[in-house]
């Protein structure tokens, strides 16, 4: 008895680790058991993007994995860690990908608690510190990860961290090349940690070689296998990007898809929310308490601040913040920003859990920091409770697109080409993996050249004038299948009894004469106007463009769809479903002999 309570009282931060990860499943995560969908809108969501890269990498050769899933551009809109990582999982334990992704929570979370522990326990050599930093961690925890950005923030950041503080403490081949192994996968797992994998390497080996930085002797082994690891597995995705590109989004969503950090008032607007979120929070008991353990945590790593481990954490703490809030300078300077909101939860976030974890060096604080946990697991229930996107997750997504996955992953394969609105695609890649000629513009490969141009080949073939130029797109694109529903007008415009009142997700290109005399000359209808490029970043402090708008005037109430009749001969309908009687959607087979 005596050595059971001896092993209790040495090993009460890991029951306790235990104790929170058995909450947070039990609370949280184990509600996917009831999952029906994904809680995420079937048009446009990112859950389902999600999706369609996991379905792409089930029916793919491996060597694929790190292409596009949705064939638009050359690289995947989502980088591949995640995807790959479910993927495996689902294929060991012969799940589909749907059911891949709801029962890999029950892996991500566990793992995440143990690897922000060891962060703690490495850099604060204290069991205690440790659990602190897990528990801090999960503050910042998502209810559920269905997505590569959580899935970074959670594992593939802690995973770097560890192995960043394990190389500093203990220097070799060895530990250079886990180091670099974990930097270059962090490089393909989230497109943002290039700046911070590199900027964090530099802190680090400035402060290991201060005495050597321009002598020879700065130039370790162990370094190089760290640099040569990190780059080479990093080049898989950023060959191109950085090569090629130098940088340079094609797609420019690092512009339209975020707020106009250009406008000042913006900008300071967000950096006072970012501020008062992480370090002066009092919007509820949680957050007031939240606070006061970072600051707690704070005050020790400033006593500790002499301690080799203290000053690489203290170093790389300012540096992440200095980045995440350097868009105040850069916008207005550079028209460029690093995404704020994506630097501060994947990387800043994470620090700020590691100085948090420091306050239990006081145990007096732990029962704090543990009613901390239980509210903030409480509050997550209730977040979970009240969303309208995972209360929806409990019911089928509706039966007639059941129905045409079904049939599309019984009878096509995972490289035939579709063709619909840009919405209406999405979906299809969403539950199938199958490959586009459009799909929502926002989650896409941001180097990829041609959007603009699919864009116009999109209206010229659903609305032109001109026959042979319809066939040379499919040619140019392989379209195997075109796919048509009710909701066609309705996933790209709003109407009201007036007429057009909004848009939802039409086809548009950013504005150039040359591209308003082809549609014109393809005899297409559009519009010219200022507004928004992605349909989810819309308000006053999200930039409008000048764009060529799909106009609804297009649509043709005659033939097999919405388009203009003259393909309607090229088309051989293959699927179709009805409710009442009434036809509501269909897939047409382009008849390829007619074609050639």
């Amino acid at each position: 008895m005596l050595r059971v309570k001896e092993a209790i009282k040495n090993n009460i931060p890991e029951i306790l680790l235990v104790f929170s990860i058995v909450i947070f499943i039990s609370f949280l995560t184990s509600r996917v058991l009831d999952f029906k969908e994904l809680p995420s809108p079937l048009f446009g969501g990112d859950y389902y993007y999600q999706l369609g890269q996991i379905y792409h990498m089930y029916y793919s050769s491996f060597l694929e994995w790190f292409g596009p899933s949705n064939g638009l551009g050359k690289r995947p809109g989502y980088l591949p860690v995640y995807g790959m990582f479910v993927t495996l999982f689902g294929k060991l334990l012969s799940l589909n990908p749907f059911k891949a992704m709801l029962f890999s929570n029950f892996i991500v979370f566990p793992l995440s608690f143990y690897l922000f522990y060891l962060v703690g326990f490495k850099l604060g050599n204290n069991k205690f510190i440790g659990l602190g930093t897990a528990l801090f961690a999960s503050l910042f925890f998502p209810p559920f990860v269905f997505k590569y950005t959580e899935f970074t923030q959670l594992i593939m950041v802690p995973f770097f961290l560890l192995a960043l503080f394990h190389f500093y403490f203990e220097r070799s081949v060895k530990s250079g090349l886990i180091l670099g192994i974990s930097g270059g996968l962090l490089l393909i797992s989230h497109v943002t940690s290039i700046i911070f994998v590199f900027s964090s390497l530099a802190c680090l080996f400035i402060l290991l070689e201060k005495e050597n930085l321009l002598s020879l002797h700065a130039f370790k082994k162990e370094y190089i296998a760290v640099l040569l690891t990190t780059f080479l597995i990093g080049l898989i995705y950023w060959f191109e990007p950085l090569f090629v590109y130098h940088g340079v989004s094609g797609l420019k969503s690092n512009e339209w898809s975020l707020p106009d950090y250009s406008n000042l008032d913006v900008a300071i607007e967000r950096a006072v929310s970012l501020f008062e979120d992480y370090f002066i929070s009092a919007d509820s008991i949680t957050s007031f308490i939240r606070s006061f353990a970072f600051l707690a945590g704070l005050y020790f790593v400033w006593k500790m601040r002499k301690e080799k481990s203290i000053m690489f954490l203290s170093c790389l703490f300012l540096l992440t913040a200095a980045l995440t809030f350097s868009y105040i300078v850069t916008t207005p300077l550079f028209d460029f920003n690093i995404a704020p909101s994506y630097l501060s939860r994947l990387y800043l976030s994470p620090l700020i859990a590691v100085i948090g974890g420091f306050s239990l060096k006081d145990k007096k604080l732990l029962a704090l920091i543990l009613v901390l946990f239980l509210l903030n697991v409480a509050d997550l229930k209730q977040e979970v409770e009240n969303s309208k996107y995972i209360q929806n997750a409990y019911v089928e997504i509706p039966q007639v697109y059941k129905s045409l996955q079904s049939y599309i992953l019984a009878n096509t394969s995972i490289n035939d080409v579709f063709i619909s609105t840009n919405e209406l695609s999405f979906m299809i890649n969403a539950l199938t993996g199958r490959k586009l000629v459009v799909s929502r513009r926002a989650q896409n490969d941001a180097f990829m050249q041609d959007f603009d141009d699919r864009e116009l080949d999109a209206m010229i073939f659903f609305y032109g004038n001109d026959l042979s130029r319809k066939i040379d797109i499919i040619k140019k694109y392989n379209i195997s299948y075109v796919y048509v529903d009710t909701e066609w007008p309705h996933t790209s415009f709003l109407f009201n009894d007036k007429g057009l009142s909004s848009y939802v997700d039409p086809f548009l290109v950013f504005w150039s004469p040359q591209r308003e005399s082809l549609l014109r000359q393809y005899g297409v209808k559009y519009v010219v106007a200022m507004w928004f490029v992605d349909p989810d970043v819309r308000g006053d402090n999200v930039r409008k463009y000048k764009l060529i708008i799909e106009s609804p005037d297009n649509l043709d109430a005659t033939g097999l769809g919405p388009w203009r009749d003259d393909i309607d001969f090229l088309l051989e309908e293959v699927w179709s479903y009805s409710m009442n009687g009434v036809k509501v959607a269909a897939l047409y087979k382009v008849r390829k002999d007619l074609v050639e």
